[in-house]
């Protein structure tokens, strides 16, 4: 479990602003509530309603069969859980606690009903306009803190996904790609490590644990231990299918690199009189290990004509 002292604190500035003390007080409430029964939440839940005028809409039930709490219980468990994750731990901070309770604060607006059940489609986005309000309301003015609330509230439905992805086998490279490229790499530039990621969407996904999510994530039995250990089996898989597509991609920059750094490229090769088949993709391998070796152009080329000659 995560301490308060542990919890990094918003920059400081507004630190005395009576708003920020009650907000401090209520991160505090919260620690010390992590990993515990949920009959701390009311009071929790009361508090929370108080610094933060809009999150008392949230006490409302889902009207779906993918959440099993009411919308506020369920942020409560989410932020109990994710404050309990050991992966979550090191990186901590005030903007992430206040993320994780804003992070279904768009719901109520966002809320659609087809054949009598609710959807909630574009709750990230609108969630993410309400808190840029919030967090001014809040006098939370830091960008660097604004920012890492904003696009973890904004972003929060991606590892969720992900992780139902891995569900169903092998996530497609694209959505790798995509993941990494639109979720994984802006949220490191802000500190934000892909284990605090993921941990971010193993807690919504342990907080909602309807009949759906049993039925998404495969669960065999119908009994929460069952539910937990299988998101966590996803989450460790989601995490390797993540790590090893870095891996390609990061082989694949450093090819293209050392190509480009070598003196002697496929345009070269062209000019002594190489002519594009299997030889030519040999040759170039070639060129680039000798350049590493220190070899000039000049040696190169004279070493390729030995090993491949031209016909």
């Amino acid at each position: 479990m995560v301490t308060p002292v542990e919890i990094k604190r918003f920059p400081a500035g507004s630190a005395q602003d009576p708003q920020r003390i009650k907000l401090r007080n209520l991160v505090v409430a919260i620690c010390k509530a992590a990993g515990k029964e949920q009959k701390i939440f009311p009071a929790l839940i009361k508090a929370a309603g108080k610094i933060i005028p809009e999150f008392g809409r949230l006490n409302r039930t889902h009207n779906s069969d993918y959440h099993r709490h009411d919308m506020d219980v369920h942020t409560f468990e989410l932020v109990s859980r994710l404050l309990d994750d050991p992966a979550a731990k090191p990186k901590m901070s005030e903007e992430l606690v206040l993320a994780a309770l804003l992070h279904d604060i768009g719901k109520p607006a966002s809320e659609t009903v087809e054949n009598g059940k609710s959807s909630y489609v574009e709750h990230a986005k609108i969630g993410t306009e309400m808190t840029k309000n919030i967090l001014t309301g809040l006098g939370i003015t830091d960008e660097k803190s604004r920012q890492v609330t904003l696009e973890v509230v904004r972003l929060h439905m991606r590892p969720v996904e992900l992780i139902n992805q891995a569900a169903k086998g092998n996530v497609p490279e694209n959505a790798l790609k995509n993941f990494i490229k639109d979720v994984v790499v802006p949220l490191e530039k802000l500190g934000i490590d892909l284990d605090t990621i993921l941990a971010f969407g193993r807690a919504d996904i342990l907080a909602s644990q309807g009949p759906e999510s049993y039925t998404i994530l495969g669960v065999a039995e119908n009994t929460e231990n069952s539910y937990i250990k299988k998101t966590d089996e996803l989450v460790k898989e989601a995490k390797a299918q993540i790590m090893a597509f870095r891996g390609v991609q990061r082989a694949a920059a450093e090819k293209a690199a050392a190509l480009k750094s070598c003196p002697v490229n496929s345009d070269v090769l062209k000019e002594v009189g190489f002519k594009p088949g299997p030889q030519f993709g040999k040759a170039l391998k070639t060129a680039v290990e000798l350049a590493n070796q220190g070899f000039d152009k000049e040696a190169i080329v004279a070493r390729l004509k030995e090993l491949y000659p031209i016909t």
